[in-house]
Formats: structure tokens, sequence, C-alpha cells
């Protein structure tokens, strides 16, 4: 992301809404380490506020395209 450029956060529904997956496929992407993510929750708040970079989530996305041409 370049300086003064906005990032849109998605959580991980709008995010599978992206994908045309559920929430869970999503969450299963995170839990594996592939898809970075943001706690935006509070300190000292118990319940985690899970949120996704738009760009990141089209870039790790994008990276999964298999070319069937070569």
């Amino acid at each position: 992301m370049k300086h003064g450029e906005s990032a849109r956060l998605l959580t991980p529904k709008q995010v599978g809404e992206l994908w045309g997956v559920s929430e869970w496929t999503v969450r299963r992407h995170i839990a594996s380490g592939a898809l970075p993510y943001l706690n935006i929750a509070p300190p000292g708040c118990r319940k985690p506020r899970t949120r996704i970079r738009e760009s990141d989530a089209v870039a790790y996305i994008d990276s999964l395209i298999v070319d069937l041409a070569s």
C-alpha cells in the first residue's frame, strides 16, 4: 500500500462474498497463516475483530490462479 492510499478493511464474511466462498473458508485461510489479517479489537477485549485488507484479499486470491495455457 502506498502512502496516502486508503486501505479498505473487510470482514471475513465480506471477503467470502468477494471470493464466492463461505466465511469459514476465509477463516481457514487466515488460520493456516496464508491470508494476513488484523485484529482491530481494543486492548483487553476478549473477542477478536478480524479484518482483512481488501488489497491482501485480492492479492492472495490472484496468487492462486492457475494458468492453464502454459
